[in-house]
């Protein structure tokens, strides 16, 4: 009974480091994904048997879409908006984490249905002055920390490109995400062929715009 109470109580100091603490509403399935985010599980044996116990009927590949707003999202404006993108994206979890919302969906496989969903998704994010970046597709719950960094890179890298957007796909920036890690080790123009500087040198001193054509 002692060790049961000590339990308790380190469980209960746990939960209160989530805003979801004030909700009396939240699921198993909202509390993995906060687990899985924050990195505290780690074992792949023990997230499959945590989803079982769960209900929850993954269906591989996912996607994470992660939604920032430039306000601060309350919980009574999170769990309407909540409601809001369920509809959109069936059977998909929706978290509030470090202050943006974190929706695990099921990688829309129909190409039409896709369009409808994004194109709904566009609209309402438009109404709320919010954006969002969606992460390429994975197949473990293990790797969404991986797949939630990308989501919030696509909205990054997105947003310096074309500001005029509201959704941002990794897959589209993934070359700016990679020269943008190369540029943090060193120059840019140490990866390019020496040739390329001759028309540079040639536009510069002729005011020309051979490197263009």
């Amino acid at each position: 009974i002692k060790l049961i109470n000590i339990l308790s109580d380190a469980i209960s100091i746990e939960l209160q480091k989530h805003n979801y603490y004030e909700s009396t509403d939240i699921s198993n399935k909202d509390l993995l994904i906060l687990e899985l985010l924050d990195g505290k599980m780690n074992c792949e044996e023990d997230i499959n048997e945590t989803v079982k116990f769960t209900h929850w009927n993954l269906k591989y590949p996912l996607n994470v879409i992660s939604v920032i707003s430039k306000k601060n999202i309350s919980y009574v404006q999170f769990k309407y908006i909540r409601d809001v993108f369920e509809n959109i994206f069936h059977n998909s979890i929706c978290v509030l984490y470090k202050g943006d919302i974190v929706i695990v969906t099921s990688c829309i496989q129909d190409k039409l249905l896709y369009e409808t969903c994004f194109k709904e998704l566009n609209k309402v994010l438009s109404n709320l002055e919010m954006l969002c970046g969606v992460s390429r597709p994975f197949y473990k719950l293990i790797n969404i920390n991986k797949y939630y960094k990308q989501s919030l890179k696509a909205i990054e890298l997105g947003q310096y490109l074309d500001d005029s957007k509201h959704i941002f796909f990794y897959d589209s920036y993934i070359l700016q995400h990679i020269f943008s890690l190369c540029s943090s080790e060193g120059s840019l123009k140490d990866f390019c062929h020496p040739s390329i500087f001759k028309p540079i040198d040639y536009d510069n001193m002729y005011k020309t715009c051979l490197l263009s054509t």
